[in-house]
């Protein structure tokens, strides 16, 4: 069978092997909202079901803030050491504001087309009901979370994403509100390099996780 591990390494493959879940941070390296804003302006192009864009960010740069968030994040010290915290929320009702979402595209599309969009979009999430709607805000902030990792790793920081935290402690830092998911947080910094020594956990081989049907 043929080894994987020799594919070519072209620089986004790189970028994959090169992203790993950051130990802890540097607390004295300090991030700017331009910085944070630059992430995310290319986060954005997440895929996104109907284009709905169920996704918001509530970032967290005051440290002395973020130890209430510890406090209720089981005493995770990277959320205190990172430059700063990334909350990824998700709007499960995000079909209700299809058609202002989709308003600045209604110029490429006909009148049927776009009714057509507006309608399936509905029918989609009101038929399958509420698990599915939350399901569905959490696909989607998890595709943004990964690609906002990416897209920090390749300007040079490191992430840490972090689902263990009380959502009702986190809901009133961040000043969440329903019908909005608190779906994961993304501490954001410089490790130190002697955690950067530590060996990569062995992942499984491909030909253990794929079936071709």
């Amino acid at each position: 069978m043929k080894n994987f591990r020799s594919i070519k390494i072209t620089n986004f493959a790189r970028l994959v092997h090169e992203r790993r879940t950051a130990i802890n941070f540097d607390a004295s390296v300090t991030i700017s909202k331009e910085e944070i804003n630059e992430i995310i302006e290319l986060a954005r192009y997440a895929p996104s079901c109907y284009n709905l864009q169920h996704v918001t960010y509530k970032v967290m740069l005051s440290r002395n803030r973020r130890e209430e968030v510890k406090k209720v994040s089981y005493d995770q010290h990277k959320t205190v050491t990172a430059s700063a915290v990334a909350l990824v929320c998700s709007n499960p009702n995000a079909y209700e504001n299809v058609e202002e979402t989709m308003a600045e595209h209604r110029q490429y599309m006909d009148e049927e087309s776009f009714a057509e969009w507006i309608q399936s979009s509905k029918q989609l999430y009101e038929s399958r009901g509420e698990s599915f709607k939350r399901d569905e805000a959490i696909r989607n902030a998890s595709l943004a979370a990964m690609l906002f990792m990416l897209v920090a790793k390749d300007k040079g920081w490191d992430t840490a994403p972090i689902i263990g935290f009380e959502e009702e402690g986190i809901r009133k830092i961040f000043q969440i509100e329903e019908p909005f998911i608190p779906v994961l947080m993304i501490a954001i910094g410089k490790q130190p390099e002697r955690y950067n020594r530590f060996k990569r956990p062995p992942r499984k081989k491909v030909e253990e996780i794929v079936e071709y049907i």
